[in-house]
């Protein structure tokens, strides 16, 4: 008999254990989480996604687990998940989806997600049963420490206080549907998560956004962008060095990740050339409101 509870907090070692194993094959793999314990646990206990978690067990022994991170302010939900482990796989993954979906506020259901590797044709198969649809497919790219001898040092500097709106409509300006309007962005920035931007004197050039856990040595570069007027004149790349530097400026950073949009070739060629590599190809699925 499977049995379905809510998670708590003290089953996060239970959950990491679980999940490590699963998350670093692509017919399991869901995006929004990393491959180590460490960036497991961080990521469901950033935005508190373990307060909204489902576990599955059969005879006192995890098969599946599921959990959705809100964000009431953009009215949007993701779902992380499901990672299932057993013979009766789309059974136990249905009722933890459609469970978990009755774990999010109405506040934040205009715009529900998944996001997971594009080899995992059963969360794929499950979500458009849902009526979830393609939103778009991108790749994950990696740069190693050891990748960084060689590479030049950017030349943008910290956002400064006068830049602050100019960035905030670039960022929403390329960026309209991300996770992280420019405001946001912006007033979250801090020692770890830092911004840099090129200018010519008052007028931004471009900029480029990124995070570290120092306390898991994990590190993104989250969103980079150039006007109109400033492409073509090698920004983009220093804006990237930059970012770079920073990030492996944290001794606990090994390597760095980016995710880029799949009909994005122009940033691939970039990101190829400064010595990125592509790991993973993920999709992301959206529907709007719970399904019936």
């Amino acid at each position: 008999m499977i049995v379905y509870d809510r998670a708590a907090r003290e089953d996060l070692e239970a959950i990491e254990s679980f999940i490590g194993p699963l998350n670093i094959r692509p017919e399991h793999r869901i995006g929004y989480l990393g491959d180590t314990p460490a960036e497991v646990k961080g990521e469901l206990l950033e935005y508190g996604a373990i307060d909204r978690a489902l576990i599955a067990r059969e005879q006192g022994h995890m098969v599946g687990f599921m959990a959705v991170d809100v964000d009431e302010e953009l009215d949007r939900s993701y779902l992380i998940g499901p990672l299932v482990e057993h013979a009766r796989w789309q059974e136990i993954a249905r009722r933890l989806v459609e469970d978990c979906l009755g774990l999010v506020p109405d506040g934040a259901t205009k715009q529900l997600e998944m996001f997971f590797d594009l080899g995992n044709s059963s969360v794929a198969e499950l979500g458009r049963s849902l009526g979830f649809e393609t939103y778009k497919d991108v790749r994950v790219l990696r740069f190693d420490r050891g990748d960084l001898d060689g590479l030049g040092r950017g030349a943008a500097l910290p956002i400064a206080t006068e830049h602050h709106d100019s960035v905030i409509t670039l960022h929403d300006e390329l960026f309209p549907n991300t996770h992280l309007p420019g405001t946001r962005m912006v007033a979250g920035l801090g020692d770890a998560k830092a911004c840099f931007v090129r200018s010519d004197e008052d007028e931004v050039l471009g900029y480029v956004y990124l995070e570290v856990d120092d306390s898991t040595g994990s590190a993104s570069l989250e969103f980079v962008g150039t006007t109109e007027a400033a492409r073509g004149r090698g920004i983009g790349a220093d804006l990237v060095r930059t970012g770079l530097r920073w990030m492996f400026g944290f001794d606990s950073v090994s390597e760095t990740w980016l995710v880029v949009d799949e009909d994005n070739a122009g940033a691939q060629h970039l990101y190829r050339s400064l010595g990125w590599t592509e790991v993973h190809r993920f999709t992301s699925l959206r529907r709007s409101g719970r399904p019936l």
